[in-house]
């Protein structure tokens, strides 16, 4: 029997916590600074910093490249124009 009376109870309070989880309103969505503060949270301050310097040398030789072949065609056409 206090087997039964315990299986009961249990029973209700998985009802009253299913009823509670429904009269709460659901979570705001994050905003875009919650999402990146989270984001700076998890990533170590080391490795921030190091993948902070390989994206900003990665920007710097891509705009180095695209000037040289801007200069590359320039003086291609300039060639091309004199034969």
């Amino acid at each position: 029997m206090k087997a039964l009376m315990g299986g009961i109870k249990d029973l209700r309070s998985t009802v009253e916590t299913s009823k509670k989880a429904r009269d709460k309103e659901p979570p705001k969505p994050l905003t875009l600074y919650e999402k990146l503060k989270r984001i700076y949270d998890l990533i170590p301050r080391s490795l921030l910093i190091v993948l902070i310097i390989f994206f900003s040398m990665a920007i710097a030789v891509l705009t180095v490249s695209y000037t040289n072949y801007k200069i590359r065609r320039k003086r291609i056409k300039e060639i091309s124009e004199l034969l």
